[in-house]
């Protein structure tokens, strides 16, 4: 009986379960907690291979199998081998700024022992004196004088190395910080068998380059033009002049920095003299060192400005000079040019010799917006319409005003609103205001007009009057816009859709409001001139 049931058992684990166990359950879902060790694991197996792998192949013992075998695909590529020169050099930097803090500490127990000696010392005189009625001695004076001056001295040097510990501090944290990012950079190459650093956000490989991959054999120096490449190439040449100036510019900084700490001795000095007290140690070392010190600086400056010279002379020579510098590189080469200042003329000037907006050569269809220029404050369209539309119409000077104003408040109102007509018209009228606006596209409109039609515009007038009139006429307008919507402005003799100037003597020969059965025509025969 117990044989048969242990062989059930181990035949229907599932079945044998659920008859000792009421109500029957569904088998558990699988866990997989056992996943995560075994993948740690082979993030760590394959971080330490590659390690060991690349420090041997770095050795100079290493045989010939050893560079030949292959560990991983992440370990061929020279971007991971970057980041672990990185981090080896930044864990150097770390350890020696750790170095120098433990040295440091040191000092700081030997200066805080010695300054409690001369605290002690200082109280050994001091406590007679108290306990003395008659006063203190001419001997102990002296005595006295010099312990304070040697506790003070002592302070100050503990200050000093205090702040110069506190340095190293933020430095060593900044440098931990750095460490930890390329820390995390490596590891997470290395642990997700990733095989390229992304040096741009947006930047993907295409399938063929995420397939194929760099081959291990050939050094990062080697692959070829990188996809991200600068804006300008610079050549070899002026890359070299830019070091150099950039090696100038931190060699002079240095010495501006020594004569700055030399003024701050020079300063402290003069305080102590006045009060009394001695210079400390580290002031008569720096007054010391300061004429070798200086001397050593001014001839790497000169060095330098000489190599920026020649640098110089050569980039000019062969022509490899950036033709767009910045102003701190093009001062730095040359600190005696003298930037032109461009004076602006005052609105007084501007207004008096530019009475109007009109356009040189296109008046017609461009916009000239003058209500811009109105006294004393600008006038929209719609205000400048209206106040010509209330000026007397006995002369002909407030008839044009009246016709340039309505014409500018058609200009504007070509686009406002979603009238009737259909998205076609609503494009439409807005190319044309675009057009109306933009001097740059009538001149593109007359070079198509010549280069298309081998006609000559004999009147330049009449044919911006075509080209407004035809606008609405032309093959593009389809069968429900082929009517276009006419306005009759009184005074401004517009006799077609809104932007549209007066027609010409081409195009006036038809009734007016009536273009359903009126046959365009393609060119005005008093406007153009045919060449052949």
């Amino acid at each position: 009986m117990s044989s048969s049931s242990a062989s059930s058992s181990e035949e229907d684990p599932i079945a044998y379960r659920n008859t000792r166990i009421f109500p029957p359950q569904f088998p558990a879902p699988p866990t997989c907690r056992s996943s995560a060790p075994r993948s740690r694991s082979l993030a760590t197996n394959r971080i330490t291979t590659w390690v060991s792998q690349y420090e041997k192949a770095r050795s100079p013992r290493s045989s010939a199998d050893d560079e030949a075998s292959v560990v991983s695909d992440v370990s061929s590529y020279a971007e991971v081998q970057l980041l672990w020169q990185q981090l080896k050099e930044k864990r150097a930097k770390v350890g020696d700024i750790k170095q120098q803090m433990a040295k440091m500490r040191q000092e700081l127990r030997i200066l805080r022992r010695r300054q409690d000696e001369a605290d002690n010392a200082f109280m050994s005189v001091i406590r007679p004196v108290l306990v003395n009625p008659w006063g203190l001695p001419p001997t102990s004076a002296q005595v006295l004088d010099s312990r304070m001056a040697a506790m003070q001295d002592l302070r100050d040097q503990h200050h000093f190395r205090e702040t110069d510990y506190e340095a190293l501090e933020l430095m060593v944290d900044d440098e931990e910080t750095k460490l930890n990012g390329l820390e995390t950079r490596f590891f997470s190459l290395l642990a997700a068998g990733q095989s390229r650093v992304e040096h741009a956000a947006s930047y993907r490989a295409t399938p063929s380059e995420a397939e194929s991959g760099p081959p291990s054999d050939v050094p990062y120096e080697l692959r070829g033009i990188s996809a991200d490449k600068p804006s300008e190439d610079l050549h070899p040449l002026y890359v070299e002049l830019t070091s150099a100036v950039g090696d100038l510019e931190n060699a002079k900084e240095e010495y501006q920095d020594l004569l700055y700490v030399k003024e701050q001795y020079e300063f402290e000095s003069k305080l102590k003299w006045s009060t009394g007290k001695k210079t400390t140690a580290e002031a008569d070392d720096f007054f010391a060192e300061f004429p070798a010190e200086e001397a050593r600086m001014k001839d790497e400056v000169s060095r330098l400005e000489n190599q920026v010279e020649s640098l110089k002379q050569l980039c000019e020579a062969k022509k490899v000079m950036r033709k767009h510098m910045s102003l701190r590189m093009a001062y730095a080469l040359d600190p005696h040019t003298r930037f032109e200042e461009l004076e602006l003329e005052d609105k007084a000037s501007i207004l008096a010799r530019k009475k109007s907006l009109a356009h040189a050569v296109f008046s017609e269809i461009l916009s000239q917006p003058d209500h811009v220029l109105a006294e004393p404050e600008p006038l929209t369209s719609l205000q400048a319409l209206r106040a010509a539309a209330r000026l007397p119409q006995d002369n002909a000077e407030n008839k044009e005003r009246q016709r340039l104003a309505a014409k500018e408040y058609s200009i504007d109102n070509l686009t406002p609103g979603g009238e009737a007509g259909g998205r076609g018209d609503l494009v439409n009228r807005w190319l044309l205001q675009q057009l109306r606006q933009s001097p740059l596209n009538v001149q593109l409109l007359h070079s198509t007009f010549v280069a298309s039609r081998s006609l000559r515009i004999r009147d330049l007038w009449r044919w911006q009057r075509d080209a407004m009139y035809y606008w609405w006429r032309d093959s593009t307008m389809g069968p429900a816009e082929d009517t276009p919507k006419c306005i009759t402005s009184v005074d401004s003799n517009d006799a077609s859709c809104p932007g549209t100037p007066q027609m010409s003597r081409a195009v006036s020969e038809g009734q007016l409001g009536c273009y359903d059965h009126h046959p365009a025509r393609r060119e005005s025969d008093s406007a153009v001139t045919a060449t052949g």
